[in-house]
């Protein structure tokens, strides 16, 4: 399997290999083939986030976790899709607080993938979850050294950075 992606009780695998090898394996797994143009457009769109989950989503996060956690996550979470055997999970809509909260809580990370259309007075809250302030700072004394004028992304990670 090189691929898989779930999404409102749907399982999409992508298996990959010689003829012979598919055709033996085929029946084990199981399900409906695509054919091979609606493959590889199902594939690009998940690729480039054109899929109806992503293009539907105003806001889009990205948990990393551990592979075992996925059935969990999107038991619990319907507004949610996986990919990569389970490893990544895509919140659509969620707050800051919801995301990082339920990445804590199996073990992983959370990123604000994309951020809703807002004007400049709404708070959509962090990217990443707050820093300790030693660690912070180290960020910032990074960031001064590779963008001493502050140009490159401001306040994309972090609002002060």
């Amino acid at each position: 399997m090189s691929a898989s992606f779930w999404h409102a009780g749907e399982l999409t695998v992508r298996l990959e290999g010689a003829d012979a090898a598919l055709a033996a394996v085929a029946p084990a797994v199981g399900g409906e083939p695509l054919a091979p143009a609606a493959a590889r457009d199902f594939w690009h769109d998940v690729r480039e986030q054109r899929h109806p989950f992503f293009t539907a989503a105003r806001s889009l996060w990205r948990l990393t976790l551990p592979a075992t956690a996925a059935a969990q996550v999107v038991r619990d979470v319907p507004q949610s899709a996986f990919e990569w055997n389970g490893a990544q999970v895509w919140l659509a809509d969620a707050g800051s607080s919801a995301a990082t909260t339920l990445a804590r809580a199996y073990a992983g990370d959370a990123t604000l993938f994309r951020r809703p259309v807002v004007d400049a007075t709404t708070d959509v809250g962090e990217v990443f979850p707050s820093l300790p302030p030693a660690l912070l700072e180290l960020h910032r004394a990074v960031k001064r050294v590779f963008d001493p004028v502050g140009i490159l992304n401001p306040g994309r990670m972090y609002a002060d950075l």
